[in-house]
């Protein structure tokens, strides 16, 4: 794998913000030599950092109010749905902060390995609760939570269901901005994608394909999406 320069400098610059690997791993020509190991090197950690930081900016953009509200929250509660180990924690948690730093993020998922096996004692300070998105404002009040103010959906591929969500129903998430990923490698990810937020009445406001995808796929899909709650 090479990397162009202009790439290089765009994750040094993430990375100087984050501090999310050694800065020498991503000045290397030597790229090929690190391919396999980028998890380990977490390189594909500053890619999502990027990638996420990114679709904030243009949402303070787009939706200057409700990105106000987000800064200036005594505290904010970030949900990962079907979030499986949730191995980009860490940069999601690290982006997060440097908006709000009193950030509680929380990952959701059914699956009973995952529930089993989820680490809570990593270094992404997430907290693990399991379950089915569907039943998110119990889950949610199981730990004293009322609200959702930023929703994560990476990656719910065709052969799964997106999930019943329903935001203009379920006021858990009156106030939520959704943001998540298809697979853009699979045209037919991102419709499905799509129109699992239209059913669950999101509106769309940021669809963006993912320079850096193809190169770091590790939980570096595209195209990313950023949707909020249809208005009743």
């Amino acid at each position: 794998m090479d990397l162009d320069q202009s790439t290089v400098q765009l994750l040094l610059e993430t990375n100087r913000k984050y501090h999310l690997t050694s800065p020498g791993l991503l000045s290397s020509r030597d790229c090929e030599g690190y391919a396999s190991h980028l998890q380990e090197l977490r390189i594909a950690d500053v890619a999502f950092a990027n990638r996420l930081e990114d679709i904030l900016s243009e949402l303070k953009q787009k939706e200057p109010d409700r990105m106000k509200r987000l800064e200036e929250l005594p505290d904010v509660v970030a949900v990962d749905v079907g979030s499986s180990y949730m191995p980009y924690a860490r940069p999601l948690r690290k982006v997060l902060s440097a908006m709000n730093p009193h950030t509680r993020i929380y990952a959701v998922d059914y699956n009973p390995d995952v529930i089993a096996n989820f680490d809570r004692d990593n270094d992404s300070g997430v907290r693990f609760v399991g379950g089915y998105a569907e039943e998110l404002q119990k889950l949610l009040a199981g730990e004293e939570e009322t609200r959702v103010d930023v929703l994560f959906l990476f990656n719910p591929v065709p052969t799964h269901v997106f999930p019943e969500l329903n935001a203009r129903d379920n006021p858990i998430l009156n106030n939520a901005i959704l943001i998540g990923t298809a697979d853009g490698f699979d045209s037919q990810a991102t419709r499905h994608y799509a129109r699992g937020l239209t059913r669950n009445n999101f509106r769309t406001i940021i669809t963006k394909p993912n320079p850096l995808g193809k190169l770091f796929r590790m939980y570096n899909y595209s195209p990313w999406f950023a949707a909020v709650p249809e208005a009743a």
